[in-house]
């Protein structure tokens, strides 16, 4: 639904009118269309308003009305946009509503040396310190951000997946080292075996959760 150019300018011209003012738009009467040429053309002086000039105003308003009602009954926005409202980035990780994610590092650390913690950016309060993928302290963050508690049944399976991603990723560096360290050839080709193992059971989780998260 939307208002013509010929609607605009009639509006333009009435007011104009109602103002004492010459008509500064094109006038082309709404209802000429629509009534009989045998009806008679009723006057108007400077600064009066016909009946006919009414009733197109009357048509104009309540196609505008239609438009109003057109806006106010479109759906929410998406789950996803109403959530990217809620976060903003930061020299630190990431704002998600009332929770923080900061990111760190340690080269020393055996599932990666990136890992993320969680905290409450009000009170400080911090409710994870070592997890090892972003998607799981996002997907934590989000659900807090949405009334869940730490404890809830949601949130603990979160972290007990990135617990599960943790000890893969272990598993898989502690099986690369014995691999080169070894010089048998069936030990190093079982050491590698069981490396790729890990890999692949980490690599599993950490789709699962990206595929959950909806990114």
């Amino acid at each position: 639904m939307t208002v013509s150019s010929e609607e605009r300018d009639f509006m333009q011209n009435l007011l104009d009118k109602l103002n004492g003012e010459v008509a500064t738009a094109p006038v082309k009467k709404l209802t000429e269309n629509r009534k009989s040429h045998t009806e008679p053309v009723e006057l108007a002086g400077p600064g009066a308003v016909t009946q006919n000039d009414i009733m197109a105003m009357s048509q104009v308003l309540s196609r505008l009305d239609e438009l109003t009602n057109d806006m106010v009954s479109d759906p929410e926005p998406a789950q996803e946009f109403k959530q990217a409202l809620h976060e903003t980035r930061n020299r630190i990780g990431i704002k998600v509503g009332n929770w923080q994610i900061a990111q760190h590092e340690d080269t020393a650390r055996l599932a990666g040396k990136q890992y993320f913690s969680i905290y409450h950016s009000e009170t400080q309060q911090v409710i994870a310190n070592d997890i090892s993928l972003y998607e799981t302290a996002l997907s934590v963050a989000r659900l807090l951000n949405t009334g869940e508690y730490v404890n809830s049944v949601k949130v603990r399976e979160l972290f007990e997946q990135d617990d599960s991603y943790t000890s893969h990723k272990i598993d898989a560096r502690r099986f690369y080292i014995r691999s080169r360290n070894s010089t048998s050839p069936a030990q190093k080709e079982l050491y590698e075996n069981r490396m790729q193992a890990s890999r692949d059971r980490a690599h599993l989780l950490r789709n699962h959760l990206k595929k959950n998260l909806d990114l």
